[in-house]
C-alpha cells in the first residue's frame, strides 16, 4: 500500500481571466491543477495567465477531474 500523502487537488471551476487563481497561487505557492469553464475564449485567458494548468472545456456539472 501507498502511504505517500499528496496534496489537495485544487480545481478553479469558474475560469475566466484568472484572478481566482492567482488569489489561490499567491496563498498556497501553487498554480490550480485545473481550470474549468465552458467558454473557450475564458479558458484561452486562462490558458495564458496559468499555463501549468489543466484546462477543460466543459459544463462544471459534466466533468470529472
Amino acid at each position: 500500500m501507498n502511504n505517500q500523502s499528496h496534496p489537495p487537488l485544487i480545481i478553479d471551476s469558474f475560469a475566466g481571466g484568472g484572478g481566482v487563481s492567482t488569489g489561490i497561487e499567491m496563498a498556497l505557492n501553487r498554480s490550480p491543477d485545473v481550470a474549468i469553464n465552458h467558454s473557450a475564449a475564458a479558458l484561452a485567458l486562462h490558458a495564458a495567465n496559468h499555463p501549468e494548468t489543466l484546462h477543460l472545456d466543459s459544463n462544471i456539472w459534466d466533468v470529472d477531474p
